[in-house]
């Protein structure tokens, strides 16, 4: 499944198997509207790159975290980047069901399931590695 998917030529989507809805998490949230299949891509996403050093700026013009701040993903160790599509809408979980991978050839998020997801559940990602989720600060 996956060395076809690289096969093929490149495209991005979203998933017509996926929706956004009010979530009781946070805000928006991405939700299936039917049976996903376990490590099923849902989304390949556009980024824009950009230099971690912007986070510090932002910091320093606005003397407090700004809103920007809550939707980068890590890229390389300088870089982050933000998703052109729906990625910055997937809710945090320290019991994922969704991952995302960075891929660097064609500069673009992909998310992939974890596992079966059933119609009407919240697809969710763990923002940062196990190690580190009592230092999120949410």
């Amino acid at each position: 499944m996956f060395k076809d998917y690289k096969q093929k030529e490149f495209k991005v989507f979203i998933s017509n198997k996926i929706e956004v809805k009010n979530s009781d998490i946070h805000g928006w949230g991405v939700f299936a509207k039917e049976e996903i299949g376990s490590h099923e891509i849902v989304e390949v996403s556009p980024v824009i790159i950009f230099d971690k050093a912007t986070m510090t700026a932002l910091t320093d013009i606005y003397e407090h975290r700004h809103i920007l701040m809550d939707y980068p993903f890590g890229w390389t160790a300088n870089e982050l980047a933000f998703s052109l599509g729906w990625g910055g809408l997937y809710n945090h979980s320290k019991i994922p069901n969704l991952r995302w991978n960075c891929n660097y050839e064609q500069k673009v998020l992909e998310f992939r399931t974890l596992r079966k997801v059933k119609p009407g559940e919240e697809l969710v990602s763990s923002y940062v590695p196990r190690s580190l989720q009592n230092d999120l600060w949410f």
